[in-house]
C-alpha cells in the first residue's frame, strides 16, 4: 500500500496546547523496596560508628518514593498509556521533532489500514486521523496525545511518557501503545529517519 501526500502540505499545529505489565511492576516494587532497605543498613552501619543515620534515612526514603511513582507509572488505568526512555534518546527525539515536527503513520486494521497524522511538540504528542486533518486542519481533535516527563531524566537516566485516549471509539490501548513507539522509532533510527525528513522537507516527493 502507498500512502502519497503530494499535494498536501502540513505546516500548522492542529491543536493549540493501560497497559498493565505485572512483570515490570514487580522489578520496580522489588527496585523501591531495596533502596530503602540498602539506605536503612547505610544508617544502621553509621550508627555503629557514631555518625548521625538519619541523613541516609531521609536519603533512602526519598529515594524509595521516586521509584515507587515509577513503579506506578506502568499501571494508570485503561485508556492510558505508562512508558519510560532513556533521557539520551528524549534529547534525540527532541532535537529531530523541532526540525521535523509532523508525520504520518499507517495503522493496520484488518486487511487495510486507516492512516495516523502525528505532530512531535515535545514535551507533547498529538495525533489524529489524516482525513480529519484533511478536513478540518487546525480544527481537528486529537484521537489520543502523550506527554513526556524529564524530572527523573538526571537521578534516574529515565523519562516518563504518559499517554492519553481522547476518544477510545477511534483508538484501542494497544493501538494507541503501538503509535506512540512506531512513531518514536521513525524519529530516532536513522534509517527511518530519513522519511520523516522527506515528509516535512520534501512532501511532494514522499511516498510511504
Amino acid at each position: 500500500a502507498t500512502v502519497s501526500i503530494k499535494n498536501h502540505r502540513y505546516r500548522e499545529s492542529f491543536l493549540v496546547t493501560k497497559n498493565y505489565h505485572p512483570e515490570r511492576n514487580t522489578f520496580f516494587f522489588f527496585l523501591a523496596f531495596n533502596s530503602l532497605l540498602l539506605c536503612l543498613l547505610f544508617a544502621a552501619t553509621c550508627h555503629g560508628k557514631r555518625s548521625n543515620p538519619r541523613r541516609f534515612i531521609e536519603m533512602g526514603f526519598a529515594r524509595f518514593l521516586q521509584d515507587f511513582e515509577i513503579c506506578i507509572w506502568y499501571h494508570l488505568g485503561r485508556g492510558h498509556i505508562g512508558l519510560t526512555m532513556k533521557a539520551k534518546l528524549y534529547r534525540l527525539l527532541e532535537q529531530r521533532g523541532s526540525d521535523c515536527r509532523y508525520f504520518v503513520i499507517p495503522l493496520w486494521r484488518g486487511s487495510g489500514y486507516t492512516t495516523m497524522f502525528g505532530q512531535v511538540q515535545l514535551p507533547y504528542m498529538l495525533f489524529t486521523g489524516l482525513e480529519d486533518y484533511k478536513a478540518r486542519g487546525t480544527q481537528a481533535s486529537p484521537y489520543f496525545t502523550a506527554s513526556f516527563y524529564t524530572e527523573f531524566a538526571e537521578s534516574k537516566d529515565l523519562v516518563l511518557i504518559r499517554g492519553d485516549i481522547v476518544f477510545t471509539s477511534k483508538l484501542t490501548d494497544e493501538e494507541a501503545k503501538w503509535l506512540l513507539e512506531t512513531t518514536q522509532s521513525f524519529y530516532l533510527n536513522d534509517v527511518r529517519y530519513k522519511l520523516v525528513e522527506c515528509f516535512n522537507k520534501e512532501p511532494r516527493d514522499f511516498e510511504f
